[in-house]
C-alpha cells in the first residue's frame, strides 16, 4: 500500500514503462498529459522507497526538495504537455517508485498520478 492511495481516480498521465538500469547510468522519465493543457495543471515528482513515505522531488523544475537538486533535473515542455525527470547519475539508493502527480487547478481540484518503478542494479 502506498501513501498515494485514493488519488488515482481516472489518470490523465501517460508515462514510460518500468526501468532497470545500472549504477552510474542516466535515467529519464517522461510524463505527458493525455488530455488538457499544462496551463490548467500543476505537476510534481515524488519518490517512494521501500517501507518509506513519499519524498518530494520537484514542482515543475522550479522548486526542489532537500537533497534532490544536485542530480535530479526536472524539465517542463509546455508545447508537448510533458514534464520529464532525469537522474544523472543514478545510484542504487535511487531505486524505488517514482510518481508523476498532476493537480488540476479547476473547481473540482482533482488529482491524478502515474507510477514509474525504477531498479538500479
Amino acid at each position: 500500500m502506498n501513501d498515494f492511495a485514493g488519488v488515482f481516480g481516472n489518470p490523465v498521465v501517460i508515462q514510460s514503462p518500468p526501468s532497470e538500469i545500472k549504477d552510474g547510468d542516466t535515467v529519464r522519465f517522461p510524463c505527458s498529459l493525455k488530455d488538457g493543457g499544462m496551463e490548467d495543471v500543476v505537476m510534481f515528482w515524488y519518490r517512494q522507497r521501500d517501507g518509506q513515505s513519499p519524498e518530494y522531488i520537484s514542482r515543475e523544475g522550479k522548486h526542489y526538495g532537500k537533497g534532490f537538486k544536485e542530480r535530479f533535473i526536472v524539465e517542463i515542455d509546455d508545447s508537448n504537455n510533458k514534464l520529464s525527470l532525469e537522474i544523472k547519475p543514478a545510484h542504487i539508493e535511487d531505486s524505488g517508485v517514482y510518481y508523476c502527480v498532476v493537480l488540476e487547478s479547476t473547481a473540482t481540484e482533482s488529482t491524478h498520478a502515474a507510477v514509474q518503478y525504477l531498479k538500479i542494479i
